[in-house]
């Protein structure tokens, strides 16, 4: 039943995926990381890794986003020696994470959810500006 209903939950990315297609890299990871938290639900999808389910993909849209990052990559937009994969998995724990953290960690820190994503959202494009700036010549 869990499985069943976290495939709905990424089915409903299905659209959003294709929209955020069309940004640029670095755009397209924060514009990801807003669509999964506005997705609560998919942070259960974190059980099914720790259950190591064998049928589980984390990563549902791995041929579009490869073949994009390929795209990418060849048009200079992103810069060579980035590893593009490893970066993809970094913005999906971090996205996931606020997901599963996000509503308890606003309780303990005082704040409402809402500023806890606005400043998580600032740091991790911070974060990503200056992954891509090391890798850029």
């Amino acid at each position: 039943l869990l499985r069943a209903a976290l495939q709905r939950e990424m089915n409903a990315l299905a659209e959003d995926v294709e929209a955020a297609r069309k940004l640029s890299f670095l755009d397209r990871r924060l514009e990801m990381f807003d669509v999964i938290n506005a997705h609560p639900r998919l942070a259960l999808t974190a059980l099914l890794a720790i259950d190591q389910d064998p049928e589980y993909r984390p990563l549902p849209f791995l041929h579009e986003t490869r073949a994009d990052y390929d795209e990418g990559l060849a048009e200079g937009e992103i810069p060579s020696g980035l590893d593009v994969e490893a970066l993809h998995l970094i913005s999906l724990t971090v996205a996931i994470g606020m997901a599963v953290y996000g509503k308890s960690a606003a309780r303990q820190l005082g704040i409402d959810v809402a500023v806890l994503h606005d400043r998580m959202r600032a740091t991790f494009e911070a974060a990503l500006h200056a992954l891509i700036a090391e890798f850029e010549s």
